[in-house]
């Protein structure tokens, strides 16, 4: 399986499959070019579609957002699943991540 971004519902991308050393890259690469031509201010990254993934994923995450702050915009990452819940915890990352309240 391979992981995918693509523009979801208005002011959402869509993250989904397995994100790590091997497809890390080249999503890096399309998120920033979704984010630029996203014209909302507030983008949501919907993460219920992953599958299994790693901390490269957590990495994505975090370019993205401060893709999204340079544009001017803010992120809210929603569904995040539970075991990279665990590896942002270990990481201490959970505070770096705008976390959606229900994610």
């Amino acid at each position: 399986m391979t992981g995918s971004l693509r523009q979801g519902m208005t002011g959402t991308l869509a993250l989904s499959g397995e994100v790590n050393i091997h497809t890390g890259g080249a999503l890096r690469d399309q998120a920033r070019r979704l984010l630029a031509s996203c014209p909302e201010t507030l983008v949501r990254i919907d993460c219920s579609a992953l599958g299994r993934s790693d901390s490269v994923c957590l990495s994505l995450l975090l370019c993205m957002q401060r893709d999204a702050r340079a544009l001017g915009k803010r992120l809210l990452i929603c569904a995040l699943p539970e075991e990279l819940r665990r590896i942002a915890g270990l990481y201490g990352l959970l505070d770096l991540l705008p976390l959606d309240a229900g994610a």
